[in-house]
């Protein structure tokens, strides 16, 4: 599937005009209700750092207990592949988490790779674990929030292309997401990078610049309404 978003010229205005990268308004200048917590995954750790997170994969039911040498890419229930983010100050971790699943993974039971990362909240009703949002992205931060429940930052990629040379390139969105009490919401996209290119959306251009964004997170599946990883 072919995403085309914004063209190059229209995403020059949205930015401070700079001749690098770098003279861009910092990130950290954003505002965010709360304390940001950034996060760089690896997938690189040995072990689990609570054994609960272990215990909820054996739950969920996608991954293998030991590794299958003939097939590398099938999810074992390990840092390799996983990683589960607490993401409730008021509830167990066991009751309300976020995963993130490696690219290139194959869950048990599946026959196909995810082709990217991919990013599934789960909550526990009645005792059983619902997914209540998915998004095949990136969490690359967490925000504080007055509820308790921490509002996400998630990397998404999507390609771009311009409309003179009619050139592709990978553009990342960095787009923050809110707890209503019920789900995950899209409330912003806060930042846009293209190789050698860009920066924090002024405000001016959020809202505009954010409705489209969402349109195109949509149209390209990056928000995911019917996932079934089981």
């Amino acid at each position: 599937m072919k995403i085309t978003l914004l063209t190059f010229s229209a995403l020059f205005i949205l930015f401070a005009c700079a001749e690098n990268k770098d003279e861009f308004t910092d990130e950290q200048e954003v505002h965010t209700p709360g304390v940001a917590t950034e996060f760089e995954t690896l997938f690189s750790d040995t072990a689990f750092t609570n054994i609960k997170h272990s215990q909820l994969l054996k739950e969920l039911r996608v991954c293998m207990q030991k590794a299958d040498p003939e097939c590398p890419r099938c999810a074992v229930c390990s840092p390799n592949f996983f990683r589960i983010f607490e993401l409730d100050k008021e509830k167990d971790v066991k009751d309300f988490f976020g995963l993130q699943i490696k690219s290139l993974t194959i869950l048990k039971g599946q026959e196909f790779a995810l082709p990217v990362r991919h990013l599934i909240i789960f909550e526990r009703e009645k005792g059983e674990l619902i997914k209540v949002n998915g998004y095949r992205g990136n969490l690359i931060e967490t925000i504080s929030s007055k509820s308790g429940v921490d509002d996400l930052m998630i990397r998404f990629l999507m390609k771009q292309e311009d409309e003179v040379s009619e050139a592709i390139e990978n553009v990342h969105f960095n787009c923050l997401f809110k707890w209503d009490g019920k789900r995950y919401n899209f409330e912003s996209v806060e930042r846009i990078e293209g190789q050698n290119w860009g920066g924090v959306i002024k405000p001016e251009h959020k809202k505009e610049t954010s409705a489209e964004v969402y349109r195109d997170l949509i149209a390209g599946e990056l928000i995911i309404k019917d996932l079934v990883i089981q």
